[in-house]
């Protein structure tokens, strides 16, 4: 009986000193970047022509980079009467394109415009995720598990800083 016990002791002594300690397990330090995009166009005069060569270079802009701008907040800012008429006019474009009416800001601009008559202001927020390593045999549990599957999720996020801001 004795000889039992003591071989089960042993037996569980060995399985104990064969197991792997893994570390505690930490998450991925994730970076949220504000990216600024502007496109600014000038009314040479009030003319119908003038107007309309604006409308075309404004929403050549746009259908270029359609992906970015649809889901994003959208801010026009005018220094002149052209350019609030050309803001007014393009901002009923984009709400029947399909643009949600809170995703899009018509305001009096500032002097920091310079020569401009009309400009638009898009700020996206992308999530930067590290280089992962790649597991080594026989160092299981010494890198941070988890930092594809955490950098692929962050990075397919449409809007990080909402997350941000309800981790707060």
């Amino acid at each position: 009986m004795n000889r039992r016990i003591i071989g089960s002791l042993m037996v569980l002594l060995m399985m104990n000193g064969c197991a792997e300690t893994i570390s505690e397990r930490h998450g991925t330090q994730i970076d949220v970047v504000p990216w600024e995009y502007r496109f600014a166009v000038d009314i040479e005069n009030s003319s119908t022509s003038a107007q309309q060569k604006a409308w075309n270079e404004m929403d050549d802009y746009v259908q270029r980079n359609w992906n970015i701008l649809s889901s994003q907040q959208l801010h026009f800012h005018w220094l002149s009467n052209d350019g609030k008429t050309l803001a007014d006019k393009y901002k009923k474009h984009l709400l029947s394109q399909g643009i949600a009416s809170t995703n899009i800001h018509v305001s009096k601009g500032t002097e920091q415009l310079e020569d401009f008559d009309l400009s638009l202001l898009v700020t996206q927020y992308k999530a930067v995720t590290p280089v992962c390593e790649y597991e080594k045999i026989g160092n299981y549990g010494e890198l941070p598990l988890g930092c594809y599957s955490e950098g692929a999720r962050w990075k397919s996020v449409v809007h990080p800083e909402r997350v941000m801001k309800s981790v707060k």
